[in-house]
Order: structure tokens, then sequence, then C-alpha cells
């Protein structure tokens, strides 16, 4: 069977489903799913496929996720948005808005107007805005690595909600699950985030980190050696106490497929330094003390489970 159609019937098998999750009693729905299922081997293969994934997913697909999509990739990335989720892929309204955006594993090397410059991680996007009064960027997915010329006036970096301005330092900055997280490794910064619906202020020098998770609102702090700052350029990620999730999505930034997280780990924090060079492996690296397996179901998805 040629990619195309299998496309095509994963496709219809999911609407299928999400029609049977929407009206379970209605038996005319039971008669087409039945109907559509007896027309050979590869429509029954789509349709085990797409339960596994709506298993995955949960019961908040809603249809019109698979109503918009026009290939495979875009059915399983709505799948994923459902579950707890770690994408690979940015997230699309990011893209649409950016200036700059990078492909899965591509870095990008990036020189601004007053000649700062950055280096963009995979699957990430930014948008810029230097003007006579203004010199700033705004993060809309993934990591980037800032070097800031001096200037009198700092370089402001937003990040879904986060701040971090600096006149002339070094620093990695990413949004990795519902985490963000800043590195220094030149200079200082001045990080202004929301932490439990208050803005919390932090200087952070070189050679120091700072990790918030938004949805437990805690604050992690520590030493880093700024030659490990944003590592992920020499293809290496470094965690310290970090979510299962954001570590997942920092290895995620270099896979093709969206990799999902389903429930079962929690918050379970991992701290370790994991090799690029095989993405797959790495993920294995940190879910594996938990009891956890990585399972890629497709070409297209990859489930991160507790069993």
């Amino acid at each position: 069977m040629r990619a195309s159609e299998s496309e095509h019937l994963l496709h219809e098998a999911m609407e299928l489903i999400l029609r049977r999750h929407e009206a379970p009693a209605d038996m005319r729905v039971a008669r087409r799913i039945e109907t559509w299922k007896s027309q050979g081997s590869a429509h029954r293969e789509a349709w085990l496929e797409a339960e596994k994934l709506f298993r995955v997913a949960g019961p908040k697909m809603s249809s019109a996720t698979v109503a918009k999509s026009h290939s495979r990739r875009w059915v399983l990335g709505g799948a994923a948005a459902a579950a707890v989720v770690v994408s690979a892929a940015p997230f699309l309204g990011g893209r649409v808005k950016a200036d700059y955006v990078t492909g899965t594993g591509e870095l990008r090397s990036l020189m601004f107007p007053d000649g700062s410059s950055a280096v963009l991680a995979p699957d990430s996007a930014m948008s810029v805005h230097f003007t006579g009064n203004e010199r700033a960027a705004d993060l809309l997915a993934g990591a980037s690595f800032f070097q800031v010329a001096a200037a009198a006036r700092p370089l402001t970096v937003r990040c879904f909600g986060l701040t971090v301005s600096s006149p002339d330092g070094m620093f990695e900055l990413s949004r990795d699950s519902n985490t963000w997280n800043v590195a220094v490794s030149g200079g200082t910064v001045l990080v202004d985030a929301p932490v439990m619906g208050r803005r919390q202020r932090t200087t952070l020098p070189a050679g120091e980190w700072l990790s918030i998770d938004e949805g437990e609102a805690t604050v992690e702090r520590g030493p880093r050696a700024k030659d490990q700052v944003a590592a992920w350029r020499e293809k290496i990620v470094i965690a310290e106490r970090e979510t299962i999730p954001a570590v997942v999505a920092k290895i995620a930034r270099w896979l093709p497929e969206t990799v999902t997280v389903a429930p079962g780990f929690g918050q379970r924090r991992v701290s370790g330094i994991f090799n690029l060079d095989d993405p797959r492996a790495a993920l294995n690296t940190v879910v594996a003390p938990f009891g956890g397996k990585v399972r890629q179901i497709t070409p297209w998805l990859t489930v991160l489970s507790a069993i």
C-alpha cells in the first residue's frame, strides 16, 4: 500500500473513532464502522492503529482537530496534543508569527542589526524587533542562545510571559513543556517571570541557571559551568532536577516525529547528560530508571509510558 493510501485510511479511522466517542449510542455510527472495517485488511489495520492512538490521547481529542488534518503527521500531532504532551514541533502559531524557524535537528545562526547574535535550536521559532527605541526578540517555541552586543539599552527576550533582559550577556533561554530554563555563560541577566500569580525578578550571573515550572509554580536554581550553557549546540542535553516532560522536550527537537509523555510519571525529576547522537536511546535513558518504556507506535508518533 502506498503511503498516501495509508494516511487516508488512518484519517478515516480516526474520524470514525471520534464520531463513536461523541455519540456512543448511535447505531448508525456503529454500523458505519463495521462496514468500513469490513472493506479489507488494510482498513482493519488502520482501525487498530487509530485505536492505539486514541487510547494514548484520551477523550480530549476533538473532531475539529482531525477535520482540519491533511496529512498523517498532522493527525498524529493532534492526537498527541491531547495527552500529557511533549511535541517535537513548535506550536503552529509560533511558526506563523516567526521571522526565523528551524526544523528537526537544525541549528541556525542569526545576526541582529545591533551586532547581537543568536543560535536557534532545532524545532524553534523566533521573531525579532529592532527599532530606534527597542531591541527585542520573542522566542515563540523551543530554545535559543543569545550573545548580546554591549549597549546602554538592554536586549529583551520574551517567552510566554517570561522576560530575560541583558545589556551585554550571553545566555540560553528555552521553553520545555511547561518549564522555562535560563542559563548564563557571560555577563548578567535579569529574569522577570510569573510565579504563583506574581512577577518575580531575579538577577542571574554568569555560571548559574534558573528553572521555573509554570504548572507546579516551583523555582530551581544552581551553578553551571559556562561551557555547558546551551550544550545542545554540541548535541548534548544537560538536565539538573528537571521534570521528565521538560527533558524529553529538549531531546524531542532532534526527532522528526511527535513525542508524547503518557500519564504515569507524575512530576518526577531527572538529572544527567544525554547524548543526542542517538535521541531515542537518550529518551530511554530518561525514563528507564522509573520503569518507563519508549514505544514508536508509527514513524510519526513515539510514546513514553510508565507501563
